[in-house]
């Protein structure tokens, strides 16, 4: 290219030409070429920027010629100077431009040049952008190295100019830079290096990227990778992802090797493998499965056998990833080791399947029983008549031991399936009871008053305290559950004496001296027909999921076992009373002898016997009737009513439970003595002395008989009822 001061120039203004200017213009250019490129020559000067210019040039013909001028400001010391590049543009260069154009306009990336030479920069739009410039801005090499950021600067400046004075290719670039708002943006630079036949950098071309929010993407899906493997690390469970193409497993929790004693791969790698760890028995069943894990639908309980030859139970199960097409691309799963819970449940079933013989063998007791106290009280009463040498006494006597040896067998039945190892020691309920206060009121609530009644010098027991603290615990939590509004907690002890005539018409229960603790509640009370069925386990009266049904079973367990027993007294809106008998603990053990008859006193009085329980009511009129007394019977408050109306003599004593249906006690005793001022009443119940007053039976002269009672001590408060004075 030859260069020459232009003819036309004027005011220091030169024109640099190339030099077939002539030929391509057509004719001599100078006067038309001047007029068109001094405004835009004087421009760049100005600026000092280079510019690109479109001109319609005419030829010699007349008509015009489209030509691009690119206008190269030079300075020196002495005047203003520039280069001009002319170039004509077909149509077709036209389109080609104008489709460049298009391009930089719709791309989402900065286009720039940088040239080596004269160091002039240009970029499209986007680049300012995205560097945080006004649109419109000239760009500048410095303007672009401003925004760097300058922890990474120098850094990105020095591979630039490293890469122009070397032979090497232009590198991948990723940096930072700084808005002026302050917003920091991750640029990814990349392009190419033009060079000269000798392999000097002429240019640099490249497309800056914005990819600060794909970072920012990453950096959360990195994130969350770590959090998942951190989750995963610490599961107790295997977590595992899977190929869905390959099926190769892509990871595996470090649980995996815990739980199948081999690495991942090992037995993952492939579906032998995998299917030479699960247990014999269960392979098959397993491998009818697969096809379904592969969909991404999966959840099987099997067995796999260790390296060392143990068994574990696990559940497995898997679920689809799906890309934005819906295409399965991966598969999570989750393996359990459930042995322990498989353990549970078969000690559970095994636990249930002797409940079940034991409930058989209950009912069986039961039904026996009954007939035992047939035979008892037959041969009882019998042996009461017949002289000493009468010939028939031995066989009864024979009847009577046999008996008693069938009622230690049912006994036997009813306890066979408790085997729980315990450390007994000798206990004071009382201490124990005093110790337990303030977790038992914590328990409970501030809205249930906790009041405790202990006898002084109660008798020791021998059983296990943690045992025992259990059972007033859970006997405390059932009380609170059925007081939801409110109320009151009773815990009371006592002596308790079991004689003989208890025992015979009592499974379970061995004649001797024990001491009693009463829980009692003034809740919504059990239906009676509930009652039979409250020890069992998983027996609940709660909503569902409100209680596991094992608490009464569990208390019935641990107070049988060592020998004691818990009865329930209990009626509907009344309230309920657990009473826990556990045998003293004395040395030298004696037997609890025979009832002599001085401790039967009896008399020649009328008493109502007011009783619901046939049973219960047809022992006691025996009993008194044996003894002397007039016995008038009712199974309730109404009935008793009218045998008091029909019946012409006196009535000196109405002996009635305080708990029945449709009449109380109370109420019975509240109208009758209104007809007869003279009636003395003996209440009766299988509640505490304590307990009834939240039934309505108060005050200290107020006679009271507590279930269940012995042969002497229902004969002995019947008479000093009846002997009180006033």
């Amino acid at each position: 290219m030859t260069a020459g001061d232009h003819p036309g120039a004027r005011d220091g203004l030169q024109l640099w030409l190339v030099k077939a200017a002539n030929e391509f213009i057509g004719h001599e250019p100078e006067p038309a070429l001047s007029m068109a490129l001094e405004p835009h020559l004087r421009a760049a000067l100005d600026s000092r920027r280079r510019a690109r210019i479109g001109l319609d040039l005419p030829n010699g013909n007349g008509a015009s010629r489209r030509v691009e001028a690119l206008v190269l400001p030079l300075a020196d010391s002495e005047s203003a100077r520039a280069v001009v590049a002319l170039a004509e543009r077909s149509s077709e260069d036209e389109h080609r431009l104008r489709r460049f154009d298009l391009a930089l306009e719709a791309t989402r990336d900065g286009v720039w040049e940088w040239m080596v030479a004269d160091g002039a920069v240009w970029w499209n739009e986007r680049c300012n952008e995205i560097l945080g410039y006004p649109p419109g801005t000239s760009p500048t090499f410095e303007g672009w190295a401003a925004r760097i950021h300058t922890d990474e600067r120098e850094a990105v400046l020095n591979g630039y100019f490293a890469t122009v004075a070397s032979q090497e290719a232009f590198r991948l670039v990723e940096y930072r830079v700084v808005r002026a708002d302050g917003d920091v943006r991750v640029i990814r630079d990349h392009g190419r290096v033009e060079r000269d036949a000798n392999g000097q950098a002429i240019r640099l071309v490249g497309v800056m990227t914005d990819v600060t929010d794909e970072r920012s993407a990453e950096a959360a899906r990195a994130q969350i990778a770590q959090q998942f493997q951190q989750i995963a690390e610490h599961l107790t469970d295997v977590v595992w992802l899977r190929d869905a193409e390959t099926q190769q497993v892509i990871y595996a929790s470090p649980a995996f090797e815990r739980i199948f004693g081999r690495r991942p791969e090992d037995v993952m790698g492939s579906v032998e493998n995998f299917l030479s760890s699960v247990h014999p028995e269960d392979r098959a069943r397993v491998a009818a499965r697969l096809p379904k894990q592969r969909g991404g639908t999966y959840d099987e309980t099997y067995r796999i056998v260790r390296p060392d030859g143990r068994v574990r139970w696990l559940r497995s199960r898997a679920s689809p990833v799906c890309d934005a097409e819906g295409r399965v691309v991966r598969l999570v799963g989750l393996a359990s080791d459930i042995t322990s819970q498989r353990q549970l449940e078969e000690q559970l079933l095994q636990s249930r399947k002797m409940e079940s013989v034991g409930r058989l063998a209950g009912g069986v007791a039961h039904d026996f029983n009954n007939l035992l106290t047939v035979m008892f009280s037959g041969t009882q009463f019998a042996l009461e008549l017949l002289p000493e040498d009468h010939p028939a006494r031995a066989d009864i006597e024979q009847v009577r031991e046999a008996a008693q040896r069938a009622a230690k067998l049912t006994s036997q039945l009813l306890a066979f399936a408790r085997r729980q190892v315990i450390a007994p020691v000798r206990l004071d309920l009382n201490e124990l009871t005093r110790q337990m206060d303030q977790l038992l009121r914590r328990l409970i609530g501030e809205h249930i008053e906790l009041t405790t009644r202990l006898a002084p010098d109660l008798y020791p027991v021998r059983a296990d305290r943690s045992q025992l603290e259990q059972v007033l615990v859970n006997l405390a939590i059932n009380a609170r559950d059925a007081m939801p509004g409110g109320g009151r907690l009773t815990l009371e002890s006592a002596n308790f004496s079991v004689d003989h005539a208890y025992v015979d018409s009592h499974a379970n229960v061995q004649a001797g001296e024990y001491a009693m603790l009463a829980v009692s509640d003034t809740g919504i009370g059990i239906p009676r027909e509930l009652h039979e069925h409250l020890f069992e386990p998983f027996f609940t009266t709660k909503p569902a999921g409100a209680g596991t049904g094992l608490g009464l079973a569990t208390c019935y367990g641990i107070i049988r076992q060592i020998g004691g027993q818990i009865l329930l007294y209990s009626e509907v809106g009344r309230g309920t009373t657990f009473k826990i008998l556990i045998p003293r603990s004395v040395e030298g053990e004696v037997a609890v002898p025979a009832p002599t008859e001085s401790a039967r006193p009896g008399g020649r009085e009328t008493v109502l016997f007011v009783e619901d329980d046939p049973r219960v009511r047809r022992m006691g009129v025996r009993i008194l009737a044996q003894r002397g007394y007039r016995v008038l019977e009712a199974p309730g408050g109404k009935q008793a009513l009218e045998l008091a109306e029909r019946h012409s003599g006196p009535i000196q004593l109405l002996l009635t439970d305080v708990v029945m249906p449709e009449m109380s006690g109370t109420e019975l005793a509240e109208r009758l003595c209104e007809k007869l001022p003279n009636l003395r009443v003996l209440y009766t119940s299988g509640y505490t002395e304590n307990a009834i007053v939240n039934h309505g039976v108060a005050g200290e002269n107020v006679a009271f008989l507590q279930k269940p009672y012995s042969v002497e001590s229902l004969l002995g408060k019947v008479r000093a009822v009846l002997d009180q004075s006033g």
